[in-house]
């Protein structure tokens, strides 16, 4: 009586195992360039050799992210040295040949010298609405004064 129980619960178990939904699809990666249209600083304040800023930036994607994006982070500034962090949103881009908007996070630090600056940094997908509805994913993005800016972002959609 007790194998019959087991097996029982066994049959029930794998039935729902088999039921359960698919894995998601592998990731994608996204790559391309950006180009800034604009960058605004507002002084926030300074405490000891730092300066804060309120940045607002929009930039354009091109490659496989396309659109325009706004972004809002804190920059602060130490020298030659440079980090931020913030909010990119963006509601009209494509991604996966989709269409939609999306709202990300994103971090990047640098140094300034002489010849200009550069600065790499990571980006991670939070939200997306319309046809980029369950984008999730992560990254990095580089550049520098130039305009020579280029990222790389894994993603996927799920239910």
């Amino acid at each position: 009586m007790r194998n019959i129980a087991v097996a029982a619960s066994l049959i029930v178990a794998l039935a729902g195992f088999a039921a359960s939904p698919a894995a998601a699809n592998p990731p994608k990666v996204a790559t391309g360039t950006s180009s800034l249209l604009s960058d605004e600083f507002t002084p926030i304040r300074n405490a000891g050799a730092n300066g804060f800023f309120r940045e607002h930036s929009s930039q354009s994607y091109a490659g496989d992210l396309v659109g325009v994006a706004s972004d809002d982070d804190v920059f602060v500034a130490h020298g030659d040295y440079f980090h931020a962090h913030g909010i990119e949103t963006c509601t009209h881009c494509m991604i996966g040949g989709r269409a939609g908007g999306f709202t990300a996070v994103f971090s990047y630090k640098g140094v300034s010298d002489a010849t200009g600056f550069t600065y790499t940094g990571h980006l991670t997908f939070l939200r997306g609405t319309g046809g980029l509805s369950g984008l999730h994913g992560q990254g990095t993005f580089s550049g520098n004064e130039t305009g020579t800016n280029h990222y790389s972002y894994s993603y996927v959609f799920t239910p």
